[in-house]
């Protein structure tokens, strides 16, 4: 049993896929965060780094994303940076009200609703062989 939920991390936005196997019996409830925290779930990161090549809308006025650092260890004693970006980037998250008028916000969302369960398909054979596979 597999679910996932799509994530802001480690300055990454991608998803996690949650994989419940060992809890796949017959009639379990469905996995818990005190199931991740017990170490009965396995994470599975496919986050992609960000970048200015990384994909975005590509309308009128959006721009690439930018990274710039404000501080360094060796300069600052810390490490910090900025970054701006356009909201539609790569794989993305769009609210309900993006495009209808009276739906609600991202931040209205019911948490449970970020995940569900999924398949994965593995295609790394055909896919070595041929990368448009």
């Amino acid at each position: 049993m597999l679910f996932t939920t799509s994530v802001m991390m480690r300055g990454l936005i991608g998803t996690v896929l949650l994989a419940a196997s060992n809890l796949a019996a017959a009639g379990e409830p469905s996995p818990t965060l005190a199931d991740l925290a017990a170490g009965k779930l396995q994470i599975v990161d496919l986050s992609w780094p960000l970048s200015a090549a990384s994909r975005y809308w590509p309308g009128p006025g959006y721009e690439p994303f930018r990274l710039r650092t404000l501080a360094t260890l060796e300069r600052d004693g810390v490490l910090s940076k900025a970054f701006a970006s356009p909201e539609h980037l790569g794989t993305h998250l769009d609210a309900p009200n993006h495009f209808a008028a009276g739906q609600i916000s991202v931040d209205q969302i019911p948490p449970e609703h970020f995940f569900a369960q999924a398949v994965v398909v593995d295609i790394s054979g055909p896919a070595a062989i041929d990368a448009d596979y």
